[in-house]
């Protein structure tokens, strides 16, 4: 399908618009999609669901993406092209956010009761105990930059990260 003769899509905001809206929008807006349960930007055309980010993808670069689109800053509805970069599903889910239900406010972090200390891990790797959550996290931070390069979500701003991990 050529989106382009569907959908405009403005650099700056982000949004695709439609060239031609469908007569039962005749009174909406002419930005194309809504925001769904995921927080995906998803537009229904002809009866089928589209992701804004993958048509974006098709419209700028000629042709669907080969793989995932990852959000670079996490917001999903965030479509912008600069905020949209390909990435594999392993890729993909490190640049998640951390679990809400755990006993660190930090990603990678875990209160050890038997030690009584701040325990950081990243997927099955001990990184080591702490005193301070922050401590945890921040060796947490330094591992997964190493380990994952700039497909990392760190806890902390990434111009606070060593290149040594603990």
């Amino acid at each position: 399908m050529n989106f382009r003769e569907i959908f405009t899509y403005d650099r700056v905001t982000g949004q695709l618009f439609w060239v031609s809206r469908p007569k039962r929008f005749y009174k909406r807006s002419l930005v194309a999609g809504c925001v769904n349960s995921l927080g995906y930007v998803q537009i229904s055309y002809k009866g089928k669901q589209y992701l804004a980010h993958r048509i974006i993808w098709e419209i700028e670069f000629g042709g669907p993406p080969e793989g995932w689109i990852d959000h670079i800053d996490g917001n999903r509805s965030n479509n912008k092209l600069e905020n949209l970069r390909l990435a594999s599903p392993k890729e993909n889910t490190w640049n998640r956010r951390g679990n809400k239900n755990t006993t660190s406010r930090y990603k990678g972090v875990y209160y050890y009761k038997n030690y009584g200390k701040w325990h950081a891990r990243f997927s099955s790797t001990h990184i080591g105990y702490f005193k301070s959550e922050e401590e945890a996290a921040k060796a947490y931070d330094n591992f997964v930059a190493n380990f994952q390069g700039h497909f990392a979500r760190p806890n902390f701003q990434r111009e606070n990260l060593t290149n040594d991990t603990p």
